[in-house]
């Protein structure tokens, strides 16, 4: 992008203008079909003008479905891990390792993840951003997490892969704030306007439309409480390069020619008024916008993917349709209706006829009255609704065997482990999906720690006895090994070795600790080798993930000790014996 950059500069509203209508464009596609997702969440599957002797049965298996899945992706808190390739800085790394744990308990991050799983679950895909915002901590800015609505989002359409999104050439993220709010944060601008929309937008998403009839005054006689406006928060890529004064290109440490944002612009945008227009302020901004984004099923020709309810909202349309030709037959055959010679009840006793049991009519002689049935419905209309709840496991993959319903015939626990581990395949590939995604997440906590955290706080953390526990963490003692370890680097700031210390540590994710019903397989075979002897006490705590092993371990050696004055070694053998080492070399 060559532009510009002043804050009145027309082309520069116009290069933004160019870039809405083309995320707007892209996402036309998906926003056809955000209404009838929700309304399939919702359970809204009936058209509203129905008569009312119909029945309208909702079996909402969709939403069931869903909730189910997203609980096994987030009933445990996967296992994260800072690894370095410098041995010199694996102190900073254990630091940076417990204060993002303490992040992820203090941003709730488990209940975050689950909307953001929700979000894609339904629309096809969800974002979230890792920033530094200054209004937590009682103004002292702390590092937040915040998941945003996928509809309120736009994207280069050119970058196909949800986790490409950094190779894209922008991101766009929309929002609602207080019109007084933006007056007083960026009082440099003027007058800033109430909601604004593009001159050619002549396409309004359904969640727009409604937000701006509330907050825009468009129903007639209708005044905002609050005047509101939208702004739009704008990542862009920027390769215009670095000149001196007599206009020759500026060249950076490795001969390559500099650029004046290496990391991209950040703008802000309200109407036709620019509120914010600087660098990326995030010293890993070279390598990535600060906005990850989640796709739930991959589609070849979008990164937006598709959403569970998309792939099983035709199958729960004809499941409700199936389940209430059963209720009207139902209904029929228990009110079967009445059929009788024209004469033979006077006018008014045609009137009077009722299904109320244990009711008599009078007929003339001669004439024929008698309820006549509606027909039983083929059995096969039933099959094909119990045929029907099934597909909807098969197809979501939470089938009756990973809900720990063995088949018929099947009592072996092996046998039904395997079968299990079979059936998860669909939830293990999408717990891979969200580690991944979490890996992304936890590589730039990593870099606004290192950048923002620059002195001491008090953290939080959950402690063993379930009590949430002061921590202080230290920055000096992060800082130190990196200090040392880039002693020979020359540039000694904190930024110099924030971003050193970058390129050197990586956020991990254990593959598979995401899911609950993965873990149990590998403590049970951590158990067996624990009582031959395989594994010790603190190798059979760390395969269980115990938060407070250091505080077990020490109570079982003081009673190791009690017993026969020495600490207990591998193995869960008695007081006073040890593994036989002739045995265990027999045995394996």
């Amino acid at each position: 992008m060559t532009q510009d950059m002043s804050i009145s500069n027309p082309s520069l509203l116009k290069f933004l203008d160019r870039i809405d209508k083309e995320s707007s464009l892209a996402r036309e596609q998906k926003e056809d079909k955000w209404a009838n997702s929700i309304n399939h969440w919702r359970g809204e599957f009936w058209p509203d003008k129905r008569p009312s002797y119909k029945s309208s049965p909702v079996l909402n298996q969709v939403a069931t479905v869903l909730e189910r899945k997203v609980a096994y992706l987030t009933d445990t808190r996967p296992q994260i891990h800072v690894a370095s390739r410098d041995d010199r800085i694996q102190g900073s790394a254990e630091i940076l390792e417990g204060v993002i744990g303490a992040l992820w308990e203090e941003r709730n991050w488990t209940q975050a993840l689950q909307e953001m799983l929700f979000f894609a679950g339904i629309f096809g895909y969800s974002f979230t951003s890792v920033i530094f915002n200054p209004e937590l901590d009682m103004g002292l800015g702390d590092i937040d997490i915040p998941v945003g609505d996928p509809r309120s989002y736009g994207f280069d359409p050119f970058v196909l892969k949800g986790y490409d999104i950094d190779k894209g050439e922008y991101i766009v993220c929309e929002r609602f704030v207080a019109t007084e709010e933006l007056q007083v944060r960026y009082p440099h601008v003027g007058e800033v306007p109430a909601y604004y929309e593009p001159e050619d937008d002549s396409k309004e998403s359904r969640w727009k439309s409604l937000i701006a009839k509330m907050f825009s005054g468009r129903n007639e006689g209708h005044s905002p409480a609050i005047s509101r406006s939208l702004v739009r928060e704008y990542w862009i890529k920027d390769r215009t390069l670095k000149r001196d004064k007599g206009g020759k290109v500026v060249l950076g440490p490795n001969g390559s020619p500099a650029r004046e944002s290496p990391g991209g612009r950040h703008i802000l945008r309200a109407g036709d008024k620019i509120l914010v227009n600087e660098n990326n302020p995030y010293i890993d901004g070279a390598y990535c916008f600060p906005v990850d984004m989640l796709a739930w099923r991959f589609d070849p020709d979008t990164a937006m993917g598709m959403s569970e309810v998309e792939n099983l909202g035709s199958i729960q349309l004809l499941y409700n349709k199936l389940v209430e030709i059963i209720a009207e037959n139902a209904v029929l055959m228990t009110n079967a209706i009445w059929v009788g010679d024209k004469d033979a009840l006077d006018p008014g006793d045609w009137n009077k006829l009722s299904n109320k049991p244990g009711g008599f009519v009078k007929v003339r002689p001669g004439k024929s009255l008698r309820r006549e049935g509606a027909p039983a419905l083929p059995s096969y209309i039933q099959n094909v609704v119990m045929y029907l709840k099934d597909q909807f496991g098969e197809l979501s993959g939470m089938n009756d065997i990973v809900g720990g319903t063995p088949p018929g015939g099947v009592t072996s626990g092996v046998a039904l482990d395997s079968l299990q581990q079979a059936a998860q395949s669909i939830i293990r590939l999408k717990a891979r999906d969200v580690e991944t995604t979490l890996q992304r997440i936890g590589q730039k906590l990593i870099a606004r720690i290192l950048q923002y955290y620059s002195s001491d706080r008090i953290i939080h953390l959950l402690g063993s006895d379930g009590n949430v526990k002061q921590y202080k963490f230290l920055r000096e003692e992060l800082i130190k090994p990196l200090r040392k370890a880039y002693n020979d680097q020359g540039d000694q700031s904190s930024v110099s070795l924030a971003r050193r210390a970058l390129r050197d540590l990586r956020f991990k994710v254990v593959p598979g600790s995401s899911l609950a019903m993965a873990k149990i397989p590998k403590v049970m075979m951590a158990l067996t080798l624990h009582e031959r002897g395989v594994l010790d006490d603190e190798d059979l705590l760390n395969v269980v993930d115990l938060p407070n092993k250091e505080e077990v371990l020490e109570k079982a050696r003081q009673r190791a000790m009690q017993g026969n004055g020495q600490p207990r070694g591998g193995g869960n053998l008695p007081a006073g014996m040890l593994p036989d080492e002739e045995l265990m070399k027999r045995e394996f």
